[in-house]
């Protein structure tokens, strides 16, 4: 984790591994590090809190490679938020050690979604306003970064988002893959299913603001990275349709090399 996330003096970050404390003493003078970790050795925490990775084995058949003592106890690799109560607010886990979440990610899940930075590039078309930005926090290697989209929809108007007939153009959002960088599917918004009576139609619309999350992998080292990044979408009223549009700017994103 980016310690970033705990520079506010509300928020603490701790954590839990399986390894004895001599070791964790001895990682985190190397790397230094100056939040708790935990000893759990035995990993009966870890098993209490359902975080045990059960599927270990079958991970390293599929990387080719034989289990050994050392992978016995280990926890799938993850966050879990807290409130100031003790409450879990958030979690985010992955299959392998090798992905993590970025700083920018956990705010947002202690936080909710934040708005557009100021630095976010701002485009208008069709009356509707988009703002693309990226996290804040530089990527490291095996991080999944991302990308962020926000329209903000005419009052009274609507995107289309999901599975609509062909002939209406849907939100999509396409980023440039980049070496190092690998964009992968959007998040798309859910939307609501409306019936215009008129055209005995009915469809998946969006309105307000629509965000649209790409997910980025950093599999590499990288330093600054420009990416172009397209939004296409079409909007309308339940009476009257615009043309489709599609807008493109170029995102900035940082490495730890920068």
């Amino acid at each position: 984790m980016q310690h970033s996330v705990a520079e506010d003096g509300d928020t603490a970050v701790v954590a839990v591994s399986y390894d004895p404390v001599e070791i964790l003493a001895e990682f985190a003078g190397r790397h230094g590090i100056t939040f708790p970790l935990l000893s759990d050795v035995g990993s009966r925490v870890i098993a209490e809190l359902g975080m045990l990775n059960t599927s270990i084995a079958e991970d390293q058949a599929a990387w080719g490679k034989p289990l050994d003592d050392r992978h016995r106890g280990l926890p799938f690799p993850g966050t879990v938020l807290l409130d100031g109560d003790g409450i879990v607010v958030g979690k985010v886990f992955e299959r392998s050690h090798r992905v993590r979440p970025t700083g920018g990610l956990l705010l947002e899940l202690m936080q909710g979604p934040l708005p557009p930075p100021e630095t976010a590039a701002t485009l208008e078309a069709a009356g509707t306003a988009v703002a693309v930005w990226s996290d804040p926090n530089p990527l490291f290697p095996g991080q999944v970064g991302r990308i962020r989209v926000r329209l903000r929809t005419p009052v009274g108007s609507h995107v289309y988002v999901g599975s609509n007939p062909p002939a209406y153009t849907c939100v999509s959002v396409e980023v440039e893959p980049r070496e190092g960088v690998n964009p992968l599917a959007p998040m798309l918004p859910v939307g609501e299913r409306r019936r215009v009576n008129v055209l005995d139609e009915e469809w998946t619309v969006a309105d307000g603001d629509v965000d649209v999350t790409v997910p980025l992998f950093l599999d590499r080292d990288v330093d600054t990275v420009e990416t172009t990044v397209t939004v296409r979408f079409q909007v309308c009223t339940d009476h009257d349709c615009l043309p489709p549009v599609s807008v493109s700017t170029v995102v900035r994103l940082d490495g730890r090399g920068e």
